[in-house]
């Protein structure tokens, strides 16, 4: 909401508006309407046109907290906890990201999630 008020006092076009609008929607990954430090940072380091995969390490590092190469509920737990997320928050990414149901984030299924794509992660 704040950011298309901030559009609209930028007398943007209502194209211009829309796509603010669609990229909020993008970077929001678990749709709760509130971009997060986390959200914003993976977005900082992965831009989804010009992601790298080096780009996406480093993002993906700052997240495995205990550096075992995957993202437990744990670590999810304290980012958000640090963020201010929910539980249900964690339950939602994981659910959403999780393709292969194991409870954790791999790297790439973490890299299916940074670019958007709705596919299987090791596929």
């Amino acid at each position: 909401e704040e950011l298309l008020q901030g559009a609209d006092e930028a007398c943007l076009s209502e194209l211009e508006c829309a796509r603010v609008a669609q990229l909020f929607d993008q970077l929001d990954s678990d749709g709760n309407g509130v971009l997060e430090y986390t959200e914003f940072l993976a977005a900082m380091t992965c831009h989804r046109s010009k992601m790298s995969r080096k780009a996406c390490m480093a993002a993906f590092r700052s997240f495995d907290l205990d550096g075992s190469g995957s993202i437990s509920a744990e670590e999810i737990r304290q980012i958000f906890a640090r963020d201010g997320g929910s539980s249900q928050s964690v339950e939602q990414v994981l659910k959403r990201c999780d393709a292969n149901g194991d409870g954790e984030i791999c790297f790439e299924e973490f890299m299916v999630m940074l670019r958007g794509s709705h596919g299987d992660a090791h596929g």
